[in-house]
């Protein structure tokens, strides 16, 4: 069976809006896709600890904009969802960078994001799970999983360390922000008023 994708990607938008933990509303992600495409697999994806990156979450922004230099003022900040090699084994990441544009409905303005942070990613243990158990057999899920759930997860990963964070410096003239893989499907999370994170998710 394979998803019927605008129903898919409309669940995805409902589970970054909703209230709630994490997992919570993973596992009702999970739920859906697994009536969609059933498997043995989805299981195993309802085991990963959800709340594994909040503390990292709450350092991660602070982290990278110390790197920012000073005279910029960014107006968009993009959260890329990225497939990369670490040691020799493959695995999934989301990492920020920041534009001195921002466009609601388009994605021109990451592309040509002026600040990449040496320490930009994440380093998530959530996404690297979701990427290894999608991929652990040739008979696993591979992208019926890690599509929904690294789309998901990302999105609401940046949420809370948006929801965390402090936009002060170049990053206090910020207009939006959104979320997705670099060469495919993204949500924008929500916009900033005087300095605070306002969550609206939306498909891009």
């Amino acid at each position: 069976m394979s998803y019927n994708y605008p129903v898919l990607f409309a669940k995805i938008v409902d589970a970054v809006t909703e209230t709630g933990s994490i997992t919570a509303r993973m596992h009702q992600l999970i739920k859906h896709c697994e009536e969609q495409v059933p498997h043995e697999d989805w299981d195993g994806m309802r085991q990963i600890d959800y709340e594994a990156d909040r503390q990292t979450l709450g350092r991660w922004l602070v982290t990278s904009f110390a790197e920012a230099d000073p005279w910029l003022l960014f107006k968009g900040l993009w959260f890329g969802i990225h497939n990369l090699d670490v040691r020799g084994q493959s695995t999934a990441d989301i990492y920020v960078s920041a534009s001195t544009k921002f466009e609601p409905k388009s994605l021109d303005w990451a592309v040509a994001a002026e600040f990449f942070p040496d320490a930009r990613y994440l380093n998530s243990t959530v996404l690297a799970s979701i990427y290894r158990l999608a991929y652990t057999r040739p008979t696993s899920l591979g992208n019926d999983a890690e599509y929904p759930l690294s789309l998901a997860y990302g999105a609401m990963a940046a949420c809370a360390a948006l929801h965390s964070a402090r936009f002060t410096g170049p990053f206090a003239h910020l207009v939006g922000a959104a979320a997705g893989f670099d060469d495919g499907d993204l949500l924008f999370l929500g916009s900033f008023s005087e300095g605070k994170f306002c969550a609206m998710p939306e498909a891009g």
